[in-house]
């Protein structure tokens, strides 16, 4: 294991294809140092499981700090030292055994609730290619700006033409960033991009599979 060059945790050393779940752990908790959080980052882009994966991390983290705050704020309240740095270490570590353990070992039956997942789209009007994703969970897509800016309209159809959602996108950078609440269902679609004005100025193809 190589010495980071700056503040962090070093990347673990991993075989070729995915990080270790012990790298998405340590990026998951901010612990990585800047050269592995690259590394990991442009993983995620192309990595549709790896981005499952810390988007269930995300949440479990999330929701384990959220329980435990009203208990951390009662203790700091009534003690002269604050216990508050050692928690907030120590429960995010804690969290991801216990997310681990039941992860591992719950019964088949028993599904945890589907996060929200990243689509980076790429294929433009007449590609071959289009992008992928799972049916029933809210997605994030997000698709390049090139010359558009500020708020844009998003439109999904069907393969018959047929509208199944509408939504906001907003421009930051060099990408559109639209968010679908609602589950699609498995076949083909199509993601078009307007102007406020109506102008349609890009559309992707996404297909959508069942998971």
């Amino acid at each position: 294991m190589s010495t980071p060059p700056s503040g962090g945790e070093p990347l673990p050393r991993a075989p070729r294809g995915h990080p270790p779940p012990d790298t998405l752990e340590l990026y998951c908790l901010g612990r990585l140092d800047d050269a592995g959080s690259a590394v990991v980052e442009e993983h995620l882009l192309i990595c549709h499981t790896c981005q499952d994966q810390l988007a269930e991390l995300d949440q479990f983290v999330t929701s384990f700090r959220a329980a435990s705050q009203p208990e951390a704020q009662r203790r700091a309240e009534s003690s002269a030292w604050t216990w508050q740095p050692i928690l907030n270490w120590a429960l995010p570590a804690v969290a991801l055994v216990a997310f681990t353990a039941y992860y591992s070992f719950r019964p088949p039956h028993m599904a945890i609730p589907r996060p929200e997942q990243t689509i980076v789209l790429e294929s433009l009007r007449g590609a071959k290619l289009s992008a992928k994703a799972g049916a029933d969970r809210p997605l994030r897509l997000l698709a390049p700006a090139e010359d558009m800016t500020g708020t844009v309209e998003g439109r999904l159809v069907n393969s018959t033409g047929a509208e199944i959602w509408r939504g906001p996108g907003v421009v930051e950078g060099s990408r559109i960033t639209l968010r679908v609440n609602t589950g699609l269902d498995p076949g083909r679609v199509w993601l078009r991009i307007f102007t406020p004005g109506g102008e349609l100025r890009r559309e992707f193809a996404l297909d959508v599979e069942p998971q």
